[in-house]
């Protein structure tokens, strides 16, 4: 086995691995980071410590301890700190949430869901495609059906996978892209999908078949040997072309 197919082989056992990993590892993860789940409980006590200074103002006010007019000063002082509070709970929530935020996503978890699934299925749908391509039918009719079939596979997963990235990067603001740029990106996505996976796999599978021949051609020369093992007399000038020809293709 050549390097090449080494290194190839290598990568599709990490692509598979990680779509199979991407799909699951989700449920080991937590929906909101340690971080903001800490931060949302101050806003209970937020709530408690405005809640117990209106308390005790109302105290106040029925003990005749404070006028009205003060009462009203003092409420309106509370609810204004309040409401400083309430917006610098909300600052930082809003930061905390973009920062844990995945292009788009909410975070890791619903990221690794949303296009780890999706990659998934498009990792399935071009396994599908290409070893139909390799395969040999009795008809035309149905090797064009077959590839139809796995090419809408391939169409719609490679859109799906498309927009998990497109649309939700979009979402916030993180390119600005048009209505129609956005459109034109997610149909033109799975045609070069499509189109790039059916001619790769088309070149291989014709590297393949070339490599196969010669193969055979050079097993086919041990029948050409004597009890020596050296070519045989009458075939050492075929062999001769042979050995040329084949040294000529495998160079070109």
């Amino acid at each position: 086995m050549s390097v090449g197919n080494i290194l190839l082989s290598f990568f599709i056992v990490l692509v598979v691995a990680f779509t199979i990993t991407g799909t699951f590892i989700h449920n080991k993860i937590k929906s909101q980071s340690v971080e903001y789940i800490t931060h949302k409980k101050t806003y209970k006590y937020l709530i408690e410590n405005r809640d117990n200074s209106f308390n005790k103002l109302q105290l106040e006010l029925s003990e005749n301890k404070i006028s009205i007019s003060s009462y009203l000063a003092k409420y309106e002082s509370i609810n204004q700190d309040y409401k400083l509070k309430l917006k610098d709970y909300n600052l930082k929530k809003a930061k905390i949430k973009k920062e844990d935020a995945v292009l788009g996503y909410t975070g890791l978890k619903y990221f690794l869901l949303g296009v780890g699934s999706r990659f998934f299925a498009l990792i399935i749908a071009l396994f599908y495609f290409t070893s139909i391509i390799r395969n040999t039918y009795s008809t035309i009719y149905k090797k064009y059906f077959n590839l139809i079939i796995s090419g809408i596979f391939v169409l719609v997963s490679s859109y799906w996978f498309s927009w998990s990235l497109i649309f939700k990067v979009n979402s916030i603001g993180e390119y600005d892209f048009e209505q129609w740029h956005q459109n034109l990106l997610l149909y033109i996505f799975p045609l070069v999908v499509l189109l790039s996976s059916y001619f790769l796999a088309i070149h291989n599978n014709n590297i393949e078949q070339k490599l196969t021949k010669k193969i055979y051609k050079v097993m086919g020369w041990a029948y050409e040997l004597d009890e020596k093992g050296y070519i045989k007399e009458e075939k050492e000038e075929d062999f001769a072309i042979d050995r040329i020809n084949l040294t000529d293709e495998i160079v070109l």
